[in-house]
């Protein structure tokens, strides 16, 4: 992938239409994300409201959403009944190589066992992976690129699941993106004398991957 390229897509990104998903999904109309909170007058739940929120938003941009069912309730609570928790999925098809898949994912719910918006963790890397899926929809790729929205503030994780009907299905994962609280390190933190911890991510020859 030339510069030139990368540098156009960024371009794409719409920090207006980020703060308005970021709005909606942790002030209004929904003050959570969370299967044991229904907004009063409301007909489902505030996590069940985002999951049609992203769903809608993915397939007005040409993506075919999958749901993913798991049996969860609230964390740290063993009286919390059990919900059914959706794992989402938007699925891109690669051109070169459909086989390959490259995934980026996010935990869309809130915590669940306290009243909190969850803005930031993660609300922020919920649009973020949104906007991607949104810049992307147009693009070429040659690997098929894959978007999934999970849920890890409640018990079990959702992406779990994922992982394990992944290795089922012997999908070739060749890179994970997990995009969890974005945007909220200090300059500090970010330092290379402060960096704490490295993923490196190579390919099978040690190479490049262009998306």
């Amino acid at each position: 992938m030339s510069n030139n390229l990368i540098s156009g897509l960024i371009k794409l990104i719409n920090a207006n239409q980020l703060h308005q998903n970021l709005f909606n999904l942790s002030k209004d109309p929904l003050p959570y994300r969370k299967l044991n909170y229904t907004v009063p007058g409301a007909g489902k739940n505030t996590l069940y409201q985002a999951d049609d929120f992203i769903q809608k938003k993915l397939e007005s941009w040409g993506d075919i959403v999958e749901k993913e069912g798991v049996e969860v309730r609230a964390v740290n609570s063993e009286e919390s009944p059990w919900f059914t928790a959706y794992n989402l999925y938007a699925k891109k098809l690669g051109v070169v190589h459909p086989e390959e898949i490259i995934l980026f994912l996010s935990h869309k719910d809130s915590q669940s066992w306290v009243d909190s918006p969850g803005a930031y963790d993660n609300c922020a890397g919920t649009v973020s992976t949104m906007e991607i899926a949104r810049v992307l929809k147009d693009y070429p790729s040659q690997r098929s690129v894959w978007f999934l929205f999970c849920n890890e503030e409640h018990a079990p994780w959702t992406s779990v699941t994922a992982a394990q009907n992944a290795k089922l299905c012997n999908d070739d994962l060749i890179a994970i993106f997990n995009l969890d609280a974005v945007g909220g390190k200090s300059q500090q933190i970010l330092m290379p004398t402060e960096k704490r911890m490295l993923l490196c991510l190579p390919n099978r020859k040690g190479n490049a991957l262009p998306i």
